[in-house]
């Protein structure tokens, strides 16, 4: 008996120590949420309640009320990314309609198969799954307050509502959680919201990852309701149920649904679609690649576009052939470069004094999708529309990170894009450059004027001879000395607007950092380096380090320093992030025009430099996605654009990025790093309990 005694108190003590020794805590990722199991009752209201006898809800310096509103389960699943939380709202430019009811979008309406499109009473809900939990809305109705979508039947405490208030003529989007009738504001992961009001009408369109159903895998519960709202407090009235579902497969287009209050019941199919379905662009999606997020922000276009890389990079076209949109005068250009499954960085380039246009021809769908670039007063503007018998029609397509700019006559702009899924060959489509009349004052677009058309050409192939059908005349694929050589300039990025954290590090993403297991958000020196599969071979990374002029993130297959190692750099420039690509060779920065990188944010603050971007990597030789990491720093002429040689404070072995449990070391201190979670005190209760049990 004292020998087991002995025993258990010296187990304790090596407990002490191994707990003893974890300095850091780590907390769990934003969107790990817990499960309560109580469920909403609906209110039985049947007009407004009193704005005085409701909890108002300020949009900032909330105190949270005593129910626990974020509990509403969102737990990760292994075939999505949970929507990172954005309740941003930008302008909705194309009107929701019910033209993809039954086909693509589940709809619910009251009065059934009424089309919002049309001015009259009309409360209408439309989801179409993106992936997994993560589902698009579109949510319309009439009222001089709000109107709202609830989602019932979920697991955890409370139902995820999104609100859609009127705020002097704009509309404010506050997600809450809707409990015991009482709306309490909370995050949810919903992004990527445009809205727009016309009279008392109010449309909105959202993506938003879904609750974990308690049931089958996408049935969940709906409820539609308008409210009051005062724009002076941001208070909410009590919501009042115009729709309500128990239950319906929210991925299944083809279901009749029965409005429970009203006890009218939505058919699938047959719904009133409006005079010109400018929506219906077929962007089914694929398993190799995520649809492009619609976002027309247009960002200044930094960099000229040039043909330096036609035919090794991008698939060109121009008008002359062989002209260089980078030299003035008349050249009319247009280049592809495919970036994963049906997603393609496009380059556009042509004058006018009203706008220019690329038209992708021979797709799946009704109406071909085109993309303006307008002059309005000295600025890009950009549309998405389709083009329909010769008239363009404004409509929401897959596209996003726009950047544009105006000199003289000449428009410039780039875009990434999903394409239409062809009718032949996988990544073969026509393509049509044009040009038009703009009148900025109620933005006309006149009818296009092509001045570049052909009839079908493989985008993902940059080494295509293309023939221009109008002129009759020949783009070669350039070889040798054809491509005019640009020094690369780089690009300042916007800003980066959330500090950098090791949050999830260990679970969701693969980290490191010198020293090991910094937190880059505190101190003042850590290099720190986050990388997390987004899909396929696109990573999201995350860098952050001190430096004066540059710190970069390399990947090499080698894990030597003085080896090759290909290089994302983000340096000082004034207080601004200049973002560029290259290659670390032997310690010497040699920049390239591109390294297959997107979405570029940073932000500088003292000597601490912190940028986030996306890359599309080549599988390594040995194994996919199989990299060594590094980070590097540097000097950096800002006058010049020149970067000094690279000193390295990070190198780790060769491992998996897409395991965020790797252990990792830094070759250059042979200090271990290790984000995982420790075992060990799980390890120690387990002999304490199995010693006990002896006795």
């Amino acid at each position: 008996m004292d020998k087991r005694l002995i025993f258990c108190v010296l187990l304790v003590m090596l407990s002490g120590r191994f707990v003893g020794a974890e300095n850091t805590t780590t907390a769990p990722p934003s969107n790990m949420l817990t499960t309560p199991t109580t469920k909403m009752t609906a209110t039985a209201e049947n007009s407004v309640t009193s704005l005085t006898n409701v909890s108002t809800t300020p949009a900032s310096n909330m105190t949270a009320t005593a129910v626990p509103v974020t509990n509403v389960s969102m737990a990760a699943s292994t075939q999505f990314v949970l929507v990172s939380p954005n309740t941003t709202v930008l302008t909705l430019e194309a009107n929701i309609t019910n033209a993809e009811c039954g086909s693509k979008q589940l709809c619910i309406a009251e009065p059934p198969k009424c089309d919002p499109f049309v001015t009259g009473s009309c409360f209408f809900f439309a989801a179409k799954q993106e992936s997994g939990r993560n589902f698009n809305f579109d949510l319309s109705g009439e009222s001089n307050g709000y109107i709202a979508a609830t989602l019932t039947g979920g697991v955890g405490q409370g139902d995820p509502t999104y609100i859609c208030a009127n705020s002097k003529g704009k509309v404010k989007f506050f997600s809450s959680v809707l409990n015991n009738g009482v709306l309490n504001i909370s995050e949810l992961n919903v992004n990527s919201v445009k809205g727009k009001i016309k009279g008392k009408v109010i449309q909105c369109r959202f993506l938003a990852t879904v609750p974990e159903p308690k049931t089958r895998a996408t049935t969940l519960g709906v409820a539609v309701s308008t409210g009051e709202y005062n724009d002076t407090n941001d208070s909410l009235g009590t919501p009042k149920s115009v729709i309500n579902v128990s239950a319906v497969d929210l991925a299944n287009p083809n279901n009749n649904v029965t409005n429970e209050i009203a006890n009218t019941t939505t058919p699938a199919s047959n719904m009133t679609a409006t005079a010109v379905p400018v929506t219906n662009v077929s962007m089914a999606a694929s398993t190799q690649f995520v649809l492009v997020s619609p976002n027309t922000t247009v960002l200044t276009l930094e960099a000229n576009i040039t043909n330096a890389e036609c035919g090794s990079k991008q698939l060109c076209i121009a008008e002359p052939p062989k002209c260089d949109p980078f030299v003035t005068g008349s050249c009319f250009f247009f280049a592809a470069k495919q970036e994963s499954g049906r997603n393609f960085n496009f380059d556009l380039s042509g004058e006018s004094n009203g706008y220019i246009a690329a038209t992708l021809t021979g797709g799946v769908g009704q109406g071909d999708p085109t993309y303006i670039c307008a002059n309005s007063k000295g600025k890009v503007k950009f549309f998405s529309s389709v083009l329909n018998n010769g008239v363009l029609n404004i409509s929401e397509l897959n596209v996003n990170s726009v950047k544009g700019k105006i000199k003289g006559k000449v428009i410039q702009c780039r875009f990434l894009a999903t394409v239409p899924e062809p009718k032949t060959r996988a990544t073969t489509l026509g393509v049509m450059v044009s040009t038009g009349e703009y009148n900025d004052t109620n933005d006309v677009l006149s009818t296009p004027i092509s001045v570049i058309k052909v009839s079908a050409v493989d985008l993902a192939n940059p080494d295509n001879n293309v023939t221009n059908e109008i002129a009759n005349t020949t783009t070669p694929a350039p070889t040798g000395n054809n491509a005019t050589t640009v020094a690369p300039t780089g690009t300042l990025i916007p800003q980066l607007s959330t500090a950098i954290t090791r949050q999830e590090c260990g679970t969701t993403k693969l980290c490191a950092a010198e020293p090991s297991k910094c937190d880059p958000t505190a101190g003042t020196s850590c290099y720190f380096l986050s990388v997390k599969q987004q899909s396929g071979q696109i990573y999201n990374f995350e860098l952050s380090g001190q430096s004066d002029g540059y710190v970069a993130a390399g990947l090499s297959t080698s894990a030597i320093a003085n080896g090759t190692h290909t290089a994302y750099i983000c340096a000082n420039e004034n207080g601004n992030v200049r973002f560029f690509t290259g290659t670390i060779d032997n310690f010497v920065i040699n920049l390239k025009l591109s390294q297959n990188s997107s979405n570029e944010r940073g932000t500088v603050n003292g000597n601490k430099i912190q940028c986030t971007f996306s890359a599309d990597l080549p599988d390594s030789s040995v194994r996919t996605a199989n990299y060594a990491l590094s980070i590097s720093n540097g000097t950096y002429d800002a006058k010049t654009l020149q970067l000094g040689k690279t000193t390295f404070r990070l190198l780790t072995s060769s491992t998996n990025l897409s395991d965020p449990t790797a252990n990792l070391t830094n070759l250059i201190n042979n200090a271990p790093i290790n984000y995982a979670s420790s075992f060990i005190p799980a390890l120690l209760v387990t002999v304490y309990m199995l010693a006990f049990t002896a006795m």
